[in-house]
């Protein structure tokens, strides 16, 4: 194998991110395949604060200084495309954040290649490289070959983070493209928020219509606080106003791979399924015996959740250093 693979990475506070690392990770594995290059496309406002860490983990970096909420991801495409002419190009990679996904659609309409959305691993084999991805709410995991070059999204939480020990160099010092005057930024709203992202978190803890009321939520943050996780919510508690919507897990909000999930007061519609179907180990507490989720819990607990979430509250206070 021989050849350039592009990857689309994010910075976030000053740093790369963690669902960032894990794709440069993989990335680099397969360099030990042949002779490999990885190019690193930066993204953030900060990105100058990411550089150090970003060395070590691609051979090539291209800082963009923009922020994401005004990046015009056609003109960073389209330059990307006059950088790239000639050369080998085998992948694009990115994990599958909003800002990836943008990027790499971008990039695959640019480029005319396919993009497979999604995947949750790879492998090499006989000289094929082939991505996993989950079909029909995790019910069936195909494996997918396509024809070379091709653009992959990965879910985060999919790969570890390893140590690569490269010394990326900068194809430019920074890269600041113009925003796209077709579309104008009127006013940016962000929420503050505590801790680890959703799509990041090793442990989730969602809540669903059962949680009756937006202030019961304040249980499952101290819950998701006590275990170093996130606080998620279904369409059905977002629909009813108990969450904003950048809290939703499911095929129309956010994908979520943790090592852990809770849902509390879930049905487990299919399309909240969806958006969990990989996680490593899933929990489900839910009154109602027949409710979908336990057909995809690993541990189900039959009960009124007000009742079991603030014992386990208790015993985590009780079991915290």
């Amino acid at each position: 194998m021989e050849g350039r693979i592009v990857i689309f990475g994010e910075e976030r506070g000053g740093t790369l991110r963690k669902a960032s690392l894990e794709v440069l990770s993989r990335a680099g594995a397969l360099r030990d395949e042949g002779s490999v290059e990885t190019f690193l496309v930066l993204v953030g406002k900060d990105v100058q604060k990411a550089l150090d860490k970003a060395r070590g983990y691609a051979d090539y970096i291209l800082p963009v200084a923009r922020d994401p909420e005004t990046l015009g991801v056609d003109l960073l495409v389209s330059f990307l495309k006059d950088r790239l002419e000639g050369s080998s190009l085998l992948f694009a990679f990115s994990s599958a954040t909003p800002l990836g996904l943008a990027l790499l659609a971008g990039f695959s309409t640019t480029f005319s290649v396919p993009f497979i959305s999604q995947a949750i691993d790879m492998k090499v084999e006989g000289g094929k490289v082939l991505f996993k991805k989950p079909l029909f709410g995790g019910r069936i995991f195909v494996w997918l070959e396509a024809e070379r070059p091709v653009a992959v999204a990965f879910r985060p939480n999919t790969f570890p983070v390893r140590a690569m020990g490269l010394e990326g160099r900068m194809v430019e010092e920074e890269f600041y493209p113009e925003e796209d005057g077709r579309v104008r930024t009127v006013s940016v709203e962000e929420r503050e928020k505590k801790g680890v992202s959703l799509e990041e978190a090793d442990v989730v803890i969602c809540g669903g219509l059962g949680m009756k009321e937006a202030r019961n939520f304040l249980l499952l943050e101290e819950i998701a606080e006590a275990l170093g996780g996130a606080v998620g919510a279904s369409r059905g508690a977002v629909d009813a106003g108990l969450r904003p919507y950048e809290d939703q897990i499911g095929k129309s909000g956010k994908t979520v791979s943790p090592k852990v999930y809770i849902g509390c007061g879930v049905s487990g519609a299919i399309h909240h399924i969806m958006g969990m179907d990989t996680s490593r180990v899933v929990i489900a507490i839910n009154r109602d015996d027949g409710a979908p989720i336990f057909r995809h819990a690993n541990y189900g607990i039959v009960g009124d959740l007000f009742e079991i979430l603030p014992l386990l509250r208790e015993e985590l206070k009780r079991s915290k250093p």
